[in-house]
């Protein structure tokens, strides 16, 4: 997989990715016969136009036929069309050249009607551009012919996605070099995406009125790596991408966003996957209503936590992914954790993650909070805060690991509140909130463990990423700074940054 910056201006001029290598003139050891193809396809468009139904309907038809090996119940027209005499001899054609035969011909363990599911989109892509059109069969053919060649013999499909995130605000475009780029959103640039889309004027009535950011990604997959599914792997990791901003936006934040819908692009004239609006549901938007803080989005912050994580999702190839294996062990528990409208789980994973970091096998877990208190307490004041905090949160733990869901007094306690006889007595709105706000703390104390043992474990310097500090070297630091050395403490405090230090809890 190659990333690349944002170019979403690409997929509204509508053209391929790559126009440097167009079958029939140079290239591929077996060339098509010019004539040959423009043939095949005349006839085939020829047949589109004899079925009598709009271009548009067909190229869905054609875009998701029926047949046994597919996910989709599909269209049995469709599958009839590439039945048809015409439709497979342009595909015949099509493979007769090396290049395309090797992508999408036949393969070892992989059925034909998949492999040619790619090929077979893009012939959809230009009915429909013909639907939108005041062409003839033989004027598409004359100005189309070789475009639409160009778009098959990209090498490197590419997928364009934005993702709308509510609940967190930037100043101004911020880029990574991931292939990822987060800028500011506004109800009219919603509309516009909306309308590429085709979304309808009721729809822009129904956006949320938060503050809101556009996550930008744009991914391209070798066809000689992913051969007829490439395509579909640079949308799907554009997908990935999104989602991995969301979650470095959270750790530079504290703040959840609420996922909007996403729009998806191909930057090419005859996509493999057409421009679609993908939709969140009611749960993903508006869900966690309570958390109604808005995030200020550092740009600086941001891109080293980002830079930083690229270390544990294997983006940087020469990174060795043992010493970071505890931080990847710990990541895979935050996003049940925070994601999750169920505080209980949160108060339970949240522990587990930190646990994971703070506590080896042999470890006993009384260490656990005096651990935690001088990884990510400010000062001595809050240091004993924390030892005390994270001891009911150890509590909490033993209840639900013992089958009993932790009583309101020991929530109470976690949380260094009062207790009311209301809440006492089963009050719903009392209740909850203790139970709330205890799902916060777990939360805000995992994201700052977490960010603690990634800026110790991950150094980011002017050669890019380097190996810091293992998990067992940390905590041997943390045992000394606990002992009394003052210089372990002052090499916590200099690795852990003090927007961890200071973070609310």
């Amino acid at each position: 997989m190659r990333y690349q910056p944002p170019l979403l201006q690409a997929s509204r001029q509508g053209r391929s990715v790559c126009q440097s290598t167009v079958l029939g003139i140079a290239g591929a050891h077996h060339m098509l016969d010019s004539g040959e193809y423009r043939t095949a396809l005349l006839d085939f468009l020829l047949h589109i136009d004899s079925i009598g139904e709009e271009k548009s309907i067909v190229a869905e038809y054609l875009r998701f036929p029926a047949h046994d090996r597919s996910t989709l119940s599909g269209s049995r027209l469709g599958q009839d069309v590439w039945d048809h005499p015409t439709a497979r001899h342009l595909i015949d054609v099509l493979l007769e050249d090396d290049e395309l035969n090797r992508w999408f011909g036949p393969g070892l363990g992989t059925p034909p009607e998949l492999r040619l599911t790619e090929l077979r989109s893009q012939i959809a892509s230009l009915v429909a551009a013909w639907d939108e059109s005041n062409l003839t069969a033989n004027q598409v053919v004359d100005s189309w012919a070789t475009l639409f060649l160009e778009a098959v013999k990209n090498p490197e499909p590419a997928c364009s996605r934005v993702r709308v995130l509510y609940g967190v605000e930037v100043e101004k475009r911020i880029e990574l070099p991931t292939g990822i780029a987060v800028e500011p959103a506004s109800s009219e640039s919603l509309e516009r995406f909306l309308t590429h889309a085709g979304g309808t004027k009721r729809e822009t009535l129904r956006i949320p009125q938060r503050p809101a950011v556009f996550v930008l990604t744009f991914t391209q997959a070798r066809r000689e790596e992913f051969g007829s599914f490439a395509a579909t792997t640079a949308n799907g990791w554009a997908d990935v991408l999104a989602e991995n901003a969301r979650w470095d936006i959270w750790m530079a934040t504290g703040v959840l966003q609420r996922l909007g819908d996403a729009y998806v692009s191909e930057p090419s004239r005859f996509p493999v996957i057409s421009p679609e609006r993908l939709l969140a549901s009611q749960r993903e938007t508006h869900a966690h209503a309570m958390d109604s803080d808005v995030a200020q989005l550092d740009a600086e912050i941001f891109v080293d936590i980002a830079t930083r994580m690229a270390a544990l999702r294997g983006e940087d190839d020469e990174f060795p992914a043992e010493p970071v294996v505890p931080l990847w062990v710990a990541n895979t528990f935050i996003h049940p954790a925070i994601d999750t409208p169920d505080e209980l789980m949160t108060v339970l994973l949240g522990y587990a993650g930190c646990e994971g970091l703070l506590l080896r096998r042999e470890d006993d877990d009384s260490r656990f909070g005096p651990r935690l208190a001088m990884l990510i307490g400010a000062d001595v004041e809050e240091v004993r805060r924390l030892r005390r905090v994270a001891a009911r949160w150890t509590e909490l733990r033993g209840f639900a690991a013992h089958g009993q869901r932790p009583p309101l007094e020991a929530v109470a306690a976690y949380l260094e509140q009062p207790v009311s006889n209301a809440d006492l007595g089963g009050s719903l709105l009392g209740a909850d909130r203790l139970r709330q706000a205890a799902g916060s703390r777990a939360s805000h104390l995992l994201r700052r463990v977490f960010l603690a043992f990634l800026f110790c474990s991950v150094i980011v310097d002017d050669t890019g990423l380097r190996i810091g500090l293992s998990r067992d070297e940390l905590l041997d630091i943390i045992e000394r700074a606990l002992s009394g050395e003052q210089a372990a403490q002052a090499e916590i405090k200099g690795r852990v940054p003090s927007f961890v230090r200071e973070a609310a809890f």
